[in-house]
């Protein structure tokens, strides 16, 4: 019985054998900055920068060799070919092309940047959520305990009483009551560990970091307004569409732009073993060793346009940018309708938040202490021998029930705090000491 007693003991204290208790901001930041997740979303920011790099330069310029002509069978390519030629080209793009193209892959960073804003806020809250709750469960696992006391008190009280046919059934329920609260506070008490791993797992660090947890929460973070949080702009969701909106602009731009042409500039060098090629139109005065033998050099320049702003092309590039218009009309419509949910969601939540603080007041203000004037009351009585100690002990049963009910109501509330989370810059929060 002992051994069992210890070990009870044991598993009751545990919760309290952690070096010291951690706020909600720590382990946020502990989060932000070891979690995996997150952390990969600065190498997804760098690999669209490293992109962006590449779309303003230039396209490779090009090198060609040619032997024109080589005797067959036999000829020596080199001093019988009729020419050699070695030529370089570079394609020239006009009308600011990739500085719009580059512009345009540099968009997808603020996209990145706000989808991280988002995911922080996500994780954010569903941490808030289990933090909150195993804050919660502590304060039942005590109050639980102090149940447990209270009936124990009341069995030693019917013990020394059970004399009589009515303080038997009495002490019979007690102890059924009795083991009824002991095996629910051992329950609660699993189910404290297992939310407590599934906060640490919900985390994404590393074991070695964090071994266990035990939650911290002044009084007053129960009951604070949401008004100052509802104060902060910059939504998560609606900050990623507003960034794709602005890509899909900069997209626009740059198809835009298609409508210049692009310029091919060729230098050309030619050599020919043979020297300058005889035709039957040369003047016999230019002839003189031509073709003779003697080997001779030329070279030569050549440049081509693109004609995309022809009638009949032109339309490609025009269909083009009236697709990525449309695109970011949709888009704007839906930002808009998202903004409009967001609101509404949010002034159900406030008004739901409020609500729940008033009647938590009410419990606070009203309700536990007229409970507690009350056990005042019938303590004196009892020392006066003017009332039983059972009946201090039932109202002091009654006490912690609607102790309870308030935990109820204020995991309640911090439900709700860490559901509108969603709706925030979480960074700007952490900033403000919001959370």
């Amino acid at each position: 019985m002992r051994t069992n007693m210890r070990k009870l003991l044991f598993i009751l204290l545990l919760p309290a054998l952690h070096v010291y208790a951690q706020t909600l901001p720590e382990l946020l930041t502990l989060t932000f900055r070891h979690n995996d997740a997150v952390k990969s979303f600065d190498f997804r920011a760098q690999a669209a920068e490293s992109k962006a790099g590449t779309a303003g330069i230039y396209p490779d310029p090009q090198m060609m060799f040619t032997i024109n002509q080589i005797p067959w069978p036999g000829g020596n390519p080199v001093t019988e070919a009729y020419s050699q030629e070695i030529s370089v080209s570079q394609m020239i793009m006009t009308g600011g092309k990739l500085g719009s193209m580059r512009n345009a892959e540099l968009k997808s960073i603020p996209i990145i940047e706000a989808q991280k804003k988002e995911y922080k806020a996500r994780l954010a809250s569903q941490i808030a959520g289990s933090y909150y709750n195993l804050w919660i469960m502590d304060q039942e696992i005590e109050l639980q305990r102090r149940y447990h006391h209270l009936i124990t008190k009341l069995i030693n009280l019917f013990s020394a009483q059970s004399s009589s046919g009515s303080r038997t059934a009495e002490l019979i329920s007690l102890r059924s009551e009795s083991a009824v609260a002991e095996v629910n506070l051992n329950k609660m008490i699993s189910e404290r560990r297992s939310m407590e791993l599934m906060l640490l797992g919900q985390m994404g660090i590393s074991d070695s970091l964090l071994s266990g947890i035990t939650p911290s929460i002044l009084p007053s973070d129960t009951l604070s307004s949401l008004e100052t949080v509802m104060q902060i702009h910059g939504n998560p969701q609606i900050s990623v569409m507003h960034a794709m909106e602005e890509m899909i602009e900069a997209e626009k731009d740059a198809l835009s732009r298609e409508i210049y042409p692009d310029l091919m500039a060729e230098l050309m060098f030619m050599r020919m073993p043979l020297g300058m090629p005889l035709t039957t139109k040369t003047d016999p005065d230019m002839i003189h060793d031509l073709g003779k033998g003697e080997t001779e050099y030329m070279y030569g320049l050549r440049f081509s346009l693109t004609l995309p702003f022809l009638p009949g092309y032109s339309a490609r590039v025009k269909h083009s940018v009236d697709e990525k218009h449309l695109l970011k009309s949709a888009a704007v419509l839906e930002r808009e309708n998202m903004k409009r949910m967001i609101e509404r969601e949010s002034v159900s939540l406030r008004e739901e938040y409020l609500t729940t603080a008033e009647i938590i007041k009410k419990y606070k203000n009203e309700v536990l202490p007229l409970l507690r004037q009350n056990i005042g009351l019938l303590e004196s009585l009892f020392s006066s021998g003017q009332a039983d100690l059972n009946a201090v002990l039932r109202e002091e049963k009654m006490y912690i029930m609607n102790e309870m009910e308030l935990l109820s109501l204020i995991k309640k509330l911090l439900s709700l705090r860490a559901r509108y989370i969603l709706f925030t810059d979480i960074d700007k929060l952490s900033q403000e000491g919001q959370l």
